[in-house]
């Protein structure tokens, strides 16, 4: 029989049935065949047809009453798996019952394909229930994306967002990155629509894509409406025109095999090899018993991206607030932990109560989309305002933090990023040096604390500090010494309402610092100098620094002080893997 699957590999599927068959079969060789047949449906298409052969040929030999079949080499392995033993008990039962004298001449004229399934029935009448696995519930993920809109069929969740077998993605614009999960990468030009068949697997229905296959994953294929390309160790692009079905084949490097597709008629056409620097067009059947039209074209490279775009977005753990308010889902206020989030968001007030009565702070925090702040849709926004307070404390502050852990792609105990975009839309008596607000990542959760003790930390305060001589309101970094001290280091970037600060710091656990940039209104980024961690415990003791607050606090109100107000919004929250 003809088969896509390359000559060492289908020498190798053939061994492991026909040991099957013998029922000598190891445990090992089993387990290879098991996943073999999850992962690859060419394998599973090789393995129905030889167990029709092997059943063919017992139905021969019961016409010769005196020709007995041969006796099995060995004892039955003890392993049996729902799956191979169900499929050899058929072949193995089957010739038996096919013996029978009086079911001979009905099979006859039913034939093979009625005896098979009156076979499968009988015996599935005559076995208990049995639980079959299942395919891998995952099967590739997106791991990168450039601009990308997905209809609201097939859009994944996320970056880093697990693909199942059997997912359709329909990408309207943009690019994306697939990795399967033998390692293969898939970029998806759009507008393209593309499923996942399984590990080693897609089904590409129109549109454009890149493969690049690494070694140790050779037999990764493409499937199209007119074409089945199978790789051999290579780089290739694939194009599928929507309407007509017709698809290109483009070699970049090494070596594909490209089988055309005939659906009227059980024989496949002849495949053909490519090696790199050829290409192909493949055209749908167009009547009955005809051959696919195959031609071969001008190589076109420069029609695929190859290479994901300089900016596009990494695997990240993200609160994008697209749920709104809520506790069902990891993308809302409060959210749920999940997708690298080990907590949901938590904020309360710190104020101290004093004389038994507590502190007038107002805060309200809501999940806003009417403004965005650069275009990016739902952001936090955190109203807080303060009256007059009897007796009067020190200072009222409150804060809102949640906490992240590796995981959605991202390891926290090597170098990390966290990003977030900020804007204060307004700032009444933020004057004093107890006003000030805050973002910064420490050792633990929090809740009750606006003030960083650990880890790094940004601040922009109402009054300046004679003894740093930072101007009011500049944005300042605390620079530890590992010791529990620090300095701050004025950044010359100054707090005005309406602006939106673009915030990037960069953690380096092992090293025990951290890097911070800011950039203004979209703006490039200005990096400053590398700062020190404050605690002097280690990383691991510190968890990593993966507490992110952001906090806001009052000088305490007297009486005949007019009331205090801060309008803050954040947006665009992410954690990333940084570069070592």
């Amino acid at each position: 029989m003809s088969s896509s699957l390359p000559p060492e590999r289908f020498a190798e599927l053939c061994e492991l049935i026909q040991s099957l068959h013998d029922q000598r079969i190891t445990p090992e060789q089993r387990a290879r065949l098991e996943q073999w047949l999850y992962e690859d449906e060419e394998a599973c298409r090789v393995y129905i047809h030889y167990m029709q052969l092997y059943s063919s040929l017992h139905w021969q030999m019961s016409e010769n009453r005196d020709l007995q079949p041969p006796t099995s080499l060995g004892a039955p392995p003890a392993l049996r798996t729902p799956i191979l033993g169900f499929l050899g008990d058929v072949c193995r039962w089957g010739g038996d019952y096919l013996s029978r004298g009086p079911v001979i001449s009905f099979l006859l004229a039913l034939g093979l394909p009625a005896v098979m399934i009156l076979v499968l029935v009988l015996h599935l009448v005559r076995q208990p229930a049995m639980q079959v696995p299942t395919m891998p519930s995952t099967v590739a993920r997106v791991t990168r994306t450039y601009d990308c809109v997905w209809t609201e069929e097939g859009t994944p969740a996320r970056i880093d967002a697990d693909l199942a077998a059997g997912r359709r993605l329909h990408l309207s614009e943009g690019i994306a990155e697939l990795t399967f999960d033998d390692g293969t990468k898939v970029i998806l030009q759009g507008p393209a629509t593309f499923d996942t068949i399984g590990r080693t697997r897609g089904f590409l229905s129109s549109g454009s894509l890149v493969a690049n296959v690494p070694k140790g994953a050779e037999g990764f294929a493409i499937e199209t409406p007119s074409a089945l390309i199978v790789d051999l160790g290579t780089e290739f692009g694939v194009h599928v025109e929507e309407t007509t079905g017709t698809a290109e084949v483009h070699v970049f490097q090494g070596e594909v095999e490209l089988e055309p597709c005939r659906a009227d008629i059980d024989e496949k056409p002849a495949a053909r090899r490519l090696k790199a620097g050829n290409a192909m067009r493949v055209e749908p059947v167009a009547r009955k018993n005809a051959l696919p039209k195959i031609s071969p074209i001008a190589p076109a490279a420069g029609q695929f991206v190859r290479q994901m775009p300089a900016g596009s977005e990494r695997p990240a753990i993200v609160a994008d607030l697209s749920g709104g308010l809520g506790e069902s889902s990891v993308d809302q206020f409060g959210g749920i932990p999940g997708a690298g989030w080990a907590t949901p968001w938590a904020g309360t007030n710190s104020s101290a109560i004093q004389g038994g009565r507590s502190t007038r702070m107002y805060n309200t925090i809501e999940v806003v989309d009417t403004k965005p702040l650069r275009g990016r849709g739902n952001y936090l926004r955190f109203l807080a305002t303060q009256e007059e307070q009897i007796p009067t404390p020190k200072v009222t502050s409150a804060a809102l933090c949640r906490r992240f852990k590796s995981g959605n792609g991202i390891d926290i105990t090597k170098p990390y990023l966290v990003s977030w975009d900020l804007r204060v839309d307004e700032l009444v008596e933020f004057t004093g040096k107890y006003d000030s607000i805050s973002v910064f990542g420490d050792v633990e959760w929090r809740m009750t604390s606006t003030s960083p003790t650990s880890g790094w930390a940004i601040r922009a305060s109402g009054s300046d500090d004679p003894e740093e001589r930072i101007p009011p309101r500049h944005w300042r970094f605390f620079d530890g010494d590992g010791r529990g001290g620090y300095r701050q280091v004025d950044s010359g970037i100054k707090l005005e309402v309406g602006r939106v600060y673009s915030f990037r710091v960069q953690v380096n656990p092992q090293k025990k610092n951290w890097i911070p940039a800011i950039g203004v209104d979209g703006g490039k980024l200005k990096t400053f100098g590398t700062m020190g961690i404050r605690t002097a415990d280690s990383a691991k003791e510190a968890d990593y620094w993966s507490c992110l607050h952001f906090g806001w606090q009052f000088k305490g109100r007297q009486k005949g002080d007019p009331p205090a107000k801060i309008d803050l919004l954040v947006d665009s929250i992410r954690i990333e893997q940084a570069e070592e």
